[in-house]
């Protein structure tokens, strides 16, 4: 919320989207009803009918957000040592033992190959071998994708604004990890972000009559 706030002028279109809506769903879309009841303005002034879509609609994200994670075998794992704000992107080749037929006897490994963080460039986007990344690398990815937002409130096709915000995502966001709170990280914002947000699509297909109704 704090981002979609920060650049609201580039990123509010009222045209395309409701942007106060937007908010709430990115803000809430990971919390239950009764916390949204009790902080969100913008749920309390809606009537009981609108309360309902507006809940549907989070249901919808928050269900496709855990569809997209299961991947995670988080049972399998612990925790990481370091700090999840440097932990770097993992190579998917690095789970490979070719010496070994059981899975499970694949160790995670302090030379595991692993992504920097950089705008992503098929000249030198390959992984390396190190454990953490450097803070400073992760504060300048993050202000030049700030300086290169585009301003979204002057498109006019919602297809094209989410053409836009997928190559724009794919471009600063394929090499930093989805979750960072377990041994393997391999699965990059971007892919879980283009996957949480298809299946959301199909899923508010699928109920977009419920949710019309406020069922």
């Amino acid at each position: 919320e704090k981002f979609l706030i920060k650049f609201e002028s580039r990123l509010k279109n009222e045209k395309l989207y409701n942007f106060e809506l937007l908010k709430i769903l990115v803000k809430y879309h990971h919390s239950t009803k009764k916390k949204l009841a009790a902080e969100s303005n913008y749920y309390k002034k809606q009537s009981e009918e609108e309360k309902d879509k507006v809940w549907g609609l989070l249901k919808i994200i928050k269900d496709a957000d855990s569809y997209s994670c299961k991947e995670r075998d988080v049972e399998e794992q612990s925790r990481r040592d370091h700090s999840g704000k440097v932990a770097p992107l993992d190579s998917i080749f690095s789970q490979i033992s070719l010496g070994s037929k059981n899975d499970k006897d694949v160790k995670i490994s302090d030379k595991y190959y692993r992504y920097r963080i950089n705008s992503i460039n098929p000249l030198y986007s390959f992984p390396d071998k190190f454990t953490t990344l450097d803070k400073n690398e992760i504060i300048d990815h993050v202000m030049k994708f700030e300086n290169n937002l585009p301003d979204f409130s002057k498109l006019t096709a919602f297809k094209g604004m989410l053409n836009v915000w997928l190559n724009l995502l794919e471009e600063y966001t394929w090499c930093i990890p989805s979750d960072t709170r377990y041994e393997k990280s391999d699965v990059s914002l971007f892919d879980h972000l283009r996957s949480t947000s298809a299946i959301a699509a199909c899923l508010f297909n699928r109920h977009i009559l419920e949710i019309s109704k406020s069922k």
